[in-house]
């Protein structure tokens, strides 16, 4: 191998220690934290369904549980308006909370658009609004819904 001119001797001996040592630390920390922690949460969730595992697994157990939680008090047959992604990056992805609320439909409003623009495009009177810590829907705008919490700010409203 061609040495290279700007290092030499002792710089190229130090540079390849300490690029050694990096190596050594990203081998170490993978191995605690994806061979050792991983096999022990996945053991973890094993009994449970399919699609609180995945919830779990993928974005932890606050938001299975909130899942969970939706599941249960939005019907089957509804609607489910989320709040824009601008507002929320996870529950304001209506695809992703689809996934997991499936066969109830799922509707985003878009990012900057107002509540009324998005309650009139989707007829808002009979449609269940998503509310988290950083989307409040329907409170701000004095509308008669039902408030079911989960856990702080978080919640539906219910037709």
């Amino acid at each position: 191998m061609k040495r290279l001119s700007f290092l030499a001797g002792k710089q190229q001996k130090a540079l390849t220690i300490l690029l050694f040592i990096a190596v050594v630390f990203q081998v170490v920390y993978i191995g605690v934290t994806f061979v050792t922690r991983m096999p022990a949460r996945i053991r973890s969730v094993a009994d449970l369904p399919a699609l609180e595992r995945g919830a779990r697994l993928s974005f932890g157990d606050n938001f299975a549980e909130f899942i969970t939680f939706l599941r249960e008090a939005v019907p089957d047959d509804a609607t489910l308006v989320v709040p824009p992604m601008g507002e929320d990056d996870v529950y304001g992805n209506s695809a992703l909370v689809a996934y997991f609320l499936f066969p109830r439909a799922v509707l985003g409003c878009n990012g900057g658009e107002s509540f009324e623009a998005c309650a009139g495009r989707f007829g808002g009177d009979s449609y269940y609004w998503l509310s988290t810590s950083n989307y409040h829907p329907v409170e701000t705008q004095g509308l008669s819904r039902e408030w079911t919490p989960f856990e702080g700010e978080k919640g539906i409203y219910a037709p």
